[in-house]
């Protein structure tokens, strides 16, 4: 891990203190420990990283979902940790598997809309869900 600049340790104090984010900021080679940083304060900071690292995008799209439409060459499991934050982003993968989609209409049923072709298993929890919340839960056949 490369050890940040004083320019990079007085760039992220000052976007701490007033807020803004990075925007018109431009450093030139940074250092691993300055995008980690970074990226808590602003995950969208990793549409400026051309080699993102993997920790790079998980902690990125961990700290919020919708960074993931600008990270490169997102594995499933940074996927699931963006839908795990916000199911919503599921909109920025062309064709999410199973678990992807599961994960992102377990944090918000309204997912369930962005899903070109869901998978039959998602499409059953989504219309139970609906059935619940509109009829109540199930109730036992007596004879």
């Amino acid at each position: 891990m490369t050890q940040m600049t004083e320019y990079e340790k007085n760039l992220l104090a000052r976007v701490k203190k007033n807020g803004g984010g990075f925007a018109g900021t431009e450093i030139k080679h940074p250092s691993t420990e300055f995008l980690r940083a970074a990226v808590v304060i602003d995950p969208f900071v990793i549409r400026f990283v051309s080699n993102q690292s993997y920790d790079l995008r998980l902690r990125a799209v961990r700290q919020n979902g919708l960074a993931l439409e600008y990270v490169n060459v997102p594995t499933e499991e940074i996927e699931i940790a963006a839908m795990r934050q916000n199911g919503m982003a599921i909109k920025f993968i062309k064709n999410p598997s199973r678990d992807v989609q599961m994960a992102a209409i377990k944090q918000n049923m309204n997912a369930y809309k962005l899903i070109a072709r869901p998978h039959k298993d998602v499409a059953a929890l989504y219309f139970e869900y609906n059935r619940t919340l509109h009829y109540g839960p199930a109730q036992g056949l007596t004879k």
